[in-house]
């Protein structure tokens, strides 16, 4: 074969392995679609109540205050995680499970909390080595695909599959610590307005999240910053764990 031929040929083979390593990564590329926010379905739910004006249902945080703008109130949970800078950090949606509904099967998003989007190039993947494994076949649980959007990454409803699990990774020569969100929700409301005949909208076509049944906020943190609590602990041989959850106060019947 013609040395030029031959030189072409390894080429084109090269361009194909690095395309398919890339997609590896991200299943499908969305960048150029925002996934919007909108206020919790409850408030909506409550002003069809007659007695409402009776009960002491909160009415002045439909939202949360987000890094750029409001973001949909829900139940939260903040987990803080003490790491090496350079190390690789499992992250979990930790009321998952593989079997039976659950209130994270329909829609999760992970994305940096800070900014409401997307980390740096390769700090935030999918997690594919080392998974969990059910109890009955002792096989790793299947963790679904990672779809990239504007302003997160995207398990289900784009893929069939939950991305429960993510792999964080701490740079070596950057900031002392990030916040990684992950939204979840069980419902399917893709709208800006809740109604039980709109349950099967499409996030593609309508672009807003659901009803999100709650939120988790991974605060990891570098163990090599004196002034933090768990460096503290550590040199006192006192290992520390910090986790804070919150949640309303009051229910409202769906």
């Amino acid at each position: 074969m013609n040395h030029k031929y031959q030189h072409t040929a390894y080429f084109c083979l090269t361009l194909l392995f690095a395309i398919f390593v890339a997609q590896g990564a991200v299943a499908q590329d969305y960048r150029n679609i925002t996934i919007k926010h909108k206020k919790a379905k409850w408030y909506d739910v409550r002003e069809q109540q007659t007695q409402a004006p009776a009960d002491d249902f909160d009415e002045d945080t439909p939202w949360q205050s987000g890094a750029k703008g409001e973001i949909q109130a829900t139940h939260t949970s903040i987990q803080t995680i003490y790491a090496r800078k350079g190390s690789t950090v499992r992250l979990y949606m930790t009321d998952y499970h593989p079997n039976g509904s659950m209130s994270n099967r329909t829609y999760q998003r992970w994305y940096n909390y800070q900014t409401d989007g997307l980390f740096n190039d390769g700090m935030l993947t999918r997690a594919t080595k080392n998974l969990p494994t059910t109890i009955d076949k002792g096989t790793p649980i299947q963790n679904g695909e990672m779809y990239q959007f504007a302003n997160g990454y995207v398990g289900q409803p784009v893929g069939t599959g939950s991305l429960y699990a993510v792999d964080f990774h701490f740079p070596e020569n950057d900031q002392d610590y990030y916040l990684v969100g992950c939204d979840v929700s069980g419902y399917k409301d893709f709208r800006e307005k809740y109604a039980s005949n709109e349950n099967n909208s499409d996030l593609l076509s309508t672009h807003y999240e659901p009803t999100l049944s709650h939120r988790y906020i991974f605060f990891i943190r570098s163990i090599e910053d004196t002034s933090t609590p768990a460096n503290i602990a550590l040199q006192a041989g006192k290992p520390i764990e910090v986790n804070n959850i919150s949640m309303p106060a009051t229910r409202i019947n769906n």
